[in-house]
């Protein structure tokens, strides 16, 4: 009995631990882009300097001669402007603003991306999971079982198993989500002057903007995985201060569904950035 005591203290602590999330998963979120996967990082970059840029460079070219063509068109046309001179100021405009962030596009991105790192700095500090960090006393629900008998101890063991499975798999997809959302920057910043050329031709600047707007949703879903990462200690507080006379049952079912929330929630968090921007 006293084994199968220990076995059950075992499982409650070790689901406790993994939805306290021990190994704080949000330090991750703190991370920029250097620092978090260097390697790819660096290969990133070489992919958008070495091989993206030049081609970019060239469409930019490309732009610039469609945009001749039609004020050419428009001077020689009806056009009755002081001889299309008003024309070329928007033009040169628009084309100084994209020289610009075509050379400096590397700060460009990781100033999109540190915004979403600021932020979460900033939350961090406010400690709001301290409340749920005391929470879980297991000795106290395991307090309440020292009177069952044999069988009904090993039926909780088993049962206790589905939240152990669950707890385990959240954990492993709250990292997978983040290194996900780390990956798709990476794809972007690999290949963002391609589309960002585009601002210069109102016909195909919506490419650019819609790039855009998916870099910044990237940077949207680090804040609200970082939100949803702190208020889930609260939850796990909520699931462990069950009154012990509604029994493990309602431990174990409330421990399954916070699990369940946090998976759909973290899955929900790209779409959810996309609505925000209004990308999707």
């Amino acid at each position: 009995m006293a084994k199968l005591d220990g076995a059950i203290k075992f499982l409650l602590q070790t689901i406790a631990d993994q939805l306290n999330f021990s190994n704080d998963p949000k330090n991750m979120l703190l991370q920029n882009l250097e620092t978090y996967l260097p390697d790819i990082y660096q290969y990133s970059e070489l992919i958008m300097n070495g091989v993206i840029k030049p081609i970019a460079y060239s469409v930019l070219g490309f732009l610039l001669l469609l945009e001749f063509q039609q004020m050419a068109q428009k001077i020689y046309g009806n056009y009755s402007g002081f001889g299309g001179m008003e024309l070329f100021l928007p033009l040169f405009l628009k084309l100084g603003v994209s020289l610009l962030i075509m050379r400096h596009l590397t700060i460009f991105i990781h100033m999109i991306v540190e915004i979403s790192t600021t932020i979460s700095n900033g939350i961090s500090q406010i400690g709001i999971r301290e409340g749920g960090s005391k929470a879980v006393d297991v000795l106290s629900l395991i307090e309440g079982i020292y009177h069952w008998g044999f069988f009904e101890k090993l039926t909780l063991l088993i049962i206790l198993l589905i939240p152990l499975i669950l707890s385990v798999l959240t954990s492993v997809l709250t990292k997978l989500v983040i290194f996900m959302r780390f990956f798709e920057i990476y794809l972007y910043f690999s290949i963002s002057p391609l589309p960002l050329v585009t601002f210069l031709n109102e016909e195909v600047s919506s490419i650019g903007k819609n790039f855009l707007k998916l870099v910044c949703a990237s940077s949207l879903q680090g804040i609200l995985l970082f939100i949803i990462l702190s208020f889930y200690p609260l939850l796990v507080h909520s699931v462990f201060s069950i009154d012990e006379k509604q029994g493990m049952i309602a431990v174990i079912s409330g421990i399954s569904g916070n699990c369940l929330t946090l998976c759909a929630s973290l899955f929900y968090t790209n779409k959810w950035a996309k609505i925000i921007l209004a990308t999707a």
